[in-house]
């Protein structure tokens, strides 16, 4: 097993959403700073510097992630790559093996981080696909949101693999639940299908957002009740549909 850290809630919160450190979803995470007069953005490098200093050299350690869903209505561009910058510099004083985890800034297209390629090794791209949220899937039909993962998503990958100077790609987080209601167990096995052979085109391959969740509301969220439910199935030789 190998483990990915991930700061996924940074002080002054990055996207103003609750689980990044915010109640009110006020953001001030690329803006602000603390009582001490430490930017957040700062802090936050300390944060990693720390993370890095004492997990690095673990066996177990895959990579770091240096944040969770930032968010283009909150933080520009040109900030967040300084950022991924300075971050993928700490990490290397400690590891040059540890790989570098940069989440893609949410509303903007993952291909603007293309150009940190040049600069670093050993770093990937981190996609976070929900067919869940936002109007663009509310009124979707099943098969509507199957062509959507084979035609949107999988262009969007296929574009990153070929034009992102040596970054690897990630689907960091992703679900087989929909906004689609009154879908039965053959929807739910085509939707599944459909997200592993486009996910599993990622060069770093992907990551299911949760394991098991202990409530039934969610089990569609639940990786495990998944697939010893079928709904996401394994090809007859014991490989995932890829």
């Amino acid at each position: 097993m190998k483990v990915i850290i991930d700061l996924h809630a940074a002080p002054g919160s990055q996207n103003g959403q609750v689980h990044s450190a915010t109640i009110d979803g006020v953001s001030e995470w690329s803006t602000g700073s603390d009582s001490t007069g430490t930017s957040f953005i700062d802090s936050t490098l300390q944060a990693i510097d720390f993370l890095a200093s004492r997990y690095c050299r673990r066996e177990g350690l895959f990579g770091i992630e240096l944040l969770n869903e930032p968010t283009s209505n909150f933080v520009a561009i040109d900030t967040l790559k300084d950022y991924y910058r300075r971050g993928y510099d700490i990490v290397r004083k400690y590891s040059a093996d540890t790989y570098v985890i940069m989440c893609q800034l949410l509303g903007a297209d993952p291909s603007d981080l293309s150009d940190l390629g040049h600069q670093f090794s050993n770093a990937i791209i981190d996609l976070h696909y929900y067919n869940v949220f936002g109007s663009t899937f509310a009124d979707l039909s099943v098969q509507e949101n199957i062509d959507y993962i084979n035609r949107e998503r999988r262009q969007e990958i296929e574009k990153l693999n070929v034009g992102s100077n040596g970054l690897l790609t990630f689907v960091g987080e992703w679900t087989n639940e929909w906004a689609f209601r009154g879908a039965s167990q053959a929807d739910y096995q085509r939707f599944g299908r459909a997200q592993l052979q486009v996910y599993g085109e990622a060069t770093a391959g992907w990551a299911y957002w949760n394991y098991v969740i202990d409530d039934s509301g969610f089990n569609h969220w639940d990786f495990k009740q998944n697939f010893q439910g079928d709904s996401l199935q394994k090809l007859s030789n014991g490989e995932w549909i890829s």
